[in-house]
């Protein structure tokens, strides 16, 4: 750039000169003085050079960095799973298409204008109601005649405990009709709403609540009247063309009190026509709940309440039973997807762990749960080995540990104090031929075991190897329990749990607390 600029200065220099008409003079200065700043111009171009190559070998460089750094956060990604509520018919693994087809034809042939209609989708927590919701609304709102239903979605505890409930449900109310811009019936909501406010304010001031009523009785007269208003909102909601769903969901999530104070609300105030209120909850807690409103008997409390609440809800509709085999293949597939994504080989994961799985998955929850867990343990040990194809430890093996830890924590601390107390002890009951007894495995290791007595049984033989025999004592028959051979090289040679070398390595999270492997211990002795 320094070259070019001093040319171009020359040159016009030159041409200043050349019009002084002293050119031929001025030729002989102009190449000395070219001649003379040749070198000084060179210089600055191997400069200029010089910083153009740096420039772009640091280029080059960084974004070379920035691969190998995404190459690596690639392989140390963790593989997720969402517990989030699905939304589209083709991420629904449970094929519960028939339900949802089946809740949109009972919508649809309802024709309530007296009054509201309560529809009850009933599960347990992690069942998937809120995605049978989802499902649902892509259903209906795929109809192509244009009464389409509208969905009002209510959640009361996202509301305070001491929120006046119907303000908030008919503000909402009135929110979420005005959507495609106000209309008619969002402005009596609103104004409804705005009823309810006065009769807030009246609570509050005490003995001027009087005074309120006059003035308000002046300004509105009768607009502002609950009554006046309600009756407006049941004429314009008999001609009204689409049908309004209210989903209530979450429901279970309040206290029981909270519970009985909405169904108060909805049978008093929202028992509207045209309106159809999808009830999204565990059946099992709003008996409960509602035990407390339902006459008393010499009926238990939770008869009861589903007597009360069958007075409520007319259409019950549970949702379709999940079977333990669905939710085992589900995992299962998911499960050596997980493998697979970390480059491991799947020899070591042909263990079947089907009896274990069964009787701790319940839900499509409880799947994606132990998935991350699984997941999470995977990338762990699959860092700590350098990223090598064994981690180290038996994939099988690592599975049963964390269902174990997943679904009951206490018992996997137990079984590594356990099988340590086992292994110390070795010597002793070996000489003696007996074991620890079976009242010190209830106290240490069964009574923390929230499973069939026969799966905690099954999870010492095939994961720990600990074998079980019944012995002649004076006191009479006992059955004793041991370890069967921690010290079998084959174990070693497979990274087992039952292994003594090896187990340690299971519960890398209890060595940092403090816990050393018998290896860790010789190394730091030699």
């Amino acid at each position: 750039y320094m070259f070019l600029l001093l040319s171009l200065l020359t040159i016009i220099k030159q041409y200043l000169c050349w019009l002084c008409d002293s050119w031929k003079s001025e030729v002989k200065i102009m190449a000395d003085y070219v001649m003379s700043s040749l070198p000084v111009c060179c210089v600055w171009l191997l400069i200029l050079i010089s910083l153009l190559c740096v420039f772009y070998f640091t280029f080059r460089k960084g974004k070379q960095i920035i691969v190998e750094n995404k190459q690596i956060l690639d392989e140390e990604k963790v593989l997720t799973f969402s517990d989030n509520p699905i939304e589209k018919k083709y991420t629904d693994l449970l094929n519960r298409s028939s339900f949802v087809e089946m809740l949109s034809s009972l919508i649809l042939s309802i024709h309530n204008k007296k009054s509201a209609r309560y529809i009850g989708v009933f599960g347990e927590w992690g069942d998937g109601k809120t995605s049978v919701y989802n499902l649902l609304k892509e259903e209906l709102e795929s109809i192509e005649d244009g009464n389409k239903p509208i969905f009002v979605v209510f959640s009361p505890w996202e509301y305070p405990e001491k929120t006046n409930l119907r303000l908030a449900f008919f503000e909402h109310m009135s929110n979420m009709i005005s959507i495609g811009g106000p209309n008619k019936l969002s402005k009596k909501f609103k104004s409804l709403a705005n009823s309810f406010s006065f009769s807030r304010l009246n609570q509050n001031i005490g003995p001027l609540n009087s005074w309120v009523d006059f003035f308000r009785s002046l300004i509105f007269a009768d607009s502002l009247s609950p009554n006046k208003l309600t009756n407006d909102i049941r004429n314009i909601l008999k001609e009204y063309p689409s049908k309004i769903i209210v989903v209530i969901d979450d429901l279970d999530r309040l206290p029981k009190e909270e519970v009985c104070s909405v169904f108060r609300f909805l049978k008093a105030n929202g028992d509207l026509p045209n309106i159809i209120y999808l009830i999204l909850a565990d059946e099992e807690y709003l008996a409960n709940a509602l035990a407390e409103l339902a006459p008393h008997s010499d009926k238990p409390d939770l008869v009861r309440g589903h007597e009360y609440l069958k007075k409520i809800i007319q259409f019950p509709c549970p949702l379709p039973y999940i079977d333990g085999k669905t939710l085992l293949n589900l995992f299962k597939n998911e499960h050596v997807n997980i493998i697979e994504s970390y480059g491991l080989d799947k020899k070591n994961a042909q263990e079947d762990y089907s009896w274990l799985l069964s009787s701790y998955l319940s839900n499509l929850r409880d799947v994606k749960q132990l998935l991350n867990a699984f997941s999470i343990k995977i990338a762990t040990y699959k860092r700590l080995s350098g990223n090598s194809k064994y981690l180290g430890v038996h994939i099988g093996d690592l599975l049963a540990l964390t269902v174990i830890e997943v679904f009951n924590n206490v018992l996997h601390s137990k079984i590594w104090y356990t099988y340590h107390e086992m292994l110390h002890d070795i010597d002793i009951y070996q000489s003696e031929k007996d074991g620890f007894s079976e009242g010190w495995m209830n106290g240490h290791y069964f009574r923390y075991a929230n499973c069939d007595r026969k799966i905690s049984e099954k999870f010492l033989k095939e994961c720990l190897g600990v074998v079980s025999k019944f012995v002649e004592t004076s006191s009479g028959k006992q059955k004793f329990y041991k370890l069967a051979n921690p010290l079998n090289p084959e174990l070693d040679r497979n990274y087992r749990l039952a292994s003594a070398k090896t187990f340690s390595d299971y519960f890398v999270l209890e060595r940092i607390k403090g816990h050393l492997s018998q290896e860790d211990l010789n190394s730091f002795l030699a």
